[in-house]
């Protein structure tokens, strides 16, 4: 409990001291080493020196120049277990420079020590050379491992690279079919009914998916490629799209030039009004306007099939 309540004084009382000892003189860090030596070998004097006397600054750059093992040890003079700490070092390293100094004056046990050594000497050579061939083979794995992973990784780019090439080659050549497929087309647009015949003509109000809207009339017998036609002429039309109705949702059915990109064949010259029914030919290709339900006015929506 006493502890408990000395533990705020003790704060105190340390950090003020630091104050005065930081706005104070301060002394060479290679004088507080040779304090610190000198207190530690009073505790217990061994026969050998325990510290090198110099700075951190001056040991690291021994180091550097000659590579060696050294313990770096922090005490501080204020905290008792730090005093019994060092107490403890202290005896331990006087011991062991004692059964050093023993172990290198017993001849008998040194000459065992060689016995040893010299029975052991062909077990030892051979684990040393089992150990040289382990590594060995390790680094050739490694190796192989590496070579491996450099090929695969070169195989996956040349992969990468060639299906770029194809995939680039497709599309200019899809973009030649339907260039042609235009200048071909361009031939096959019927011209827009005058607003006189308004009676027989259906306005399409079309969105392109860019948000474009395109307003044009169309005759009520005149095929449904037609509007197919119209919108592959225009420069703001994707290249693949379909065409669907607002009210009742429905999909125009495409014309058969989309899928072959051949004209011939594939549109009707005229309006088929003289065909009569409701036949559907091709999955509704030659179907007219009238014959698919357009009303007066008929909202579209053109989705990119490509997007």
């Amino acid at each position: 409990m006493l502890e408990v309540l000395l533990s705020p004084f003790r704060f105190v009382c340390h950090f003020i001291q630091c104050i005065f000892l930081f706005l104070g003189e301060r002394k060479q860090p290679i004088e507080e080493v040779n304090e610190f030596c000198d207190y530690f070998q009073n505790l217990q004097t061994p026969s050998n020196e325990l510290f090198e006397r110099c700075t951190y600054g001056q040991l690291m750059s021994a180091i550097r120049k000659d590579p060696q093992y050294v313990v770096l040890y922090f005490n501080d003079l204020s905290d008792q277990h730090s005093l019994q700490f060092s107490k403890f070092v202290s005896i331990f390293i006087s011991n062991f420079f004692s059964l050093a100094r023993w172990l290198m004056t017993s001849g008998a046990l040194m000459s065992k020590l060689m016995k040893y050594m010299d029975d052991n000497e062909g077990f030892l050579y051979q684990a040393k050379m089992d150990r040289m061939e382990q590594l060995s083979n390790q680094s050739i794995r490694e190796q192989q491992d590496n070579e491996y992973l450099q090929s695969l990784k070169e195989r996956l780019k040349k992969e990468r690279e060639q299906e770029k090439r194809r995939m680039e080659e497709e599309r200019l050549e899809k973009h030649r079919s339907r260039t042609d497929l235009r200048e071909m087309l361009r031939t096959k647009l019927m011209d827009e009914p005058d607003a006189d015949s308004a009676a027989e003509c259906t306005r399409c109000l079309i969105r392109l998916p860019n948000g474009l809207r395109l307003d044009r009339r169309f005759h009520m017998d005149s095929p449904l490629e037609q509007l197919y036609i119209f919108l592959m002429l225009h420069e703001s039309s994707p290249n693949e799209f379909r065409i669907n109705t607002n009210y009742p949702r429905r999909e125009i059915p495409p014309p058969k030039f989309l899928s072959t990109n051949q004209v011939e064949g594939s549109i009707s010259s005229s309006p088929s009004g003289s065909s009569g029914g409701n036949d559907v030919d091709d999955g509704g290709c030659g179907m007219t306007f009238r014959q698919f339900g357009f009303n007066k006015t008929e909202a579209l929506f053109v989705l990119d099939l490509e997007a």
